[in-house]
């Protein structure tokens, strides 16, 4: 059998196996290094926002070192058919790229692999020097550029004021 054959067959074998969620273990939250009743008190907001009726629902969980600390759940996954949050439940989160890789930029920060102020075009060629756009009209369908003032920096992605 050929290589290129003995990889499609290999990747279709992997695609037909039966695939299950592992449980991650749990732990206390002070053995993790957190407070079980700040914790709570989280919990007590959400279930505020329930009973004020800002939320329908929702699930909580705070994961550390690989370790579940903490997960609760609050009020409907339906309101009509009066059924409960169950923290397996899958919810639509809508637009949630710009926060979670925002954390994600940040955690790289603070591990020291960056400056904020470093220009973006150090990291990604193709954005040094990137003209921008003037209030002048457009003609012919072209909106006015000019040379940026400065380069666009790392927190300026993060603040959307690129």
């Amino acid at each position: 059998m050929k290589l290129k054959q003995a990889f499609v067959l290999g990747v279709a074998l992997a695609l037909c196996a039966p695939l299950s969620a592992q449980r991650l273990p749990t732990a206390s939250p002070e053995s993790l290094g957190l407070s079980s009743e700040r914790l709570q008190r989280i919990g007590d907001a959400f279930q505020g926002y329930v009973d004020e009726g800002r939320i329908a629902g929702a699930v909580g969980m705070v994961i550390r070192h690989g370790k579940v600390a903490w997960v609760d759940e609050w009020g409907m996954r339906d309101l009509e058919a009066g059924d409960p949050v169950e923290s397996t439940d899958i919810f639509s989160i809508c637009s949630m790229t710009k926060p979670i890789v925002s954390v994600a930029v940040m955690m790289l920060y603070e591990e020291g692999h960056f400056f904020l102020t470093d220009p973006v075009g150090r990291y990604i060629p193709e954005l040094a020097g990137l003209p921008v756009a003037t209030t002048g009209e457009a003609t012919n369908g072209e909106i006015p550029t000019e040379r940026a003032r400065r380069p666009i920096t790392v927190q300026d992605l993060l603040r959307h004021t690129s």
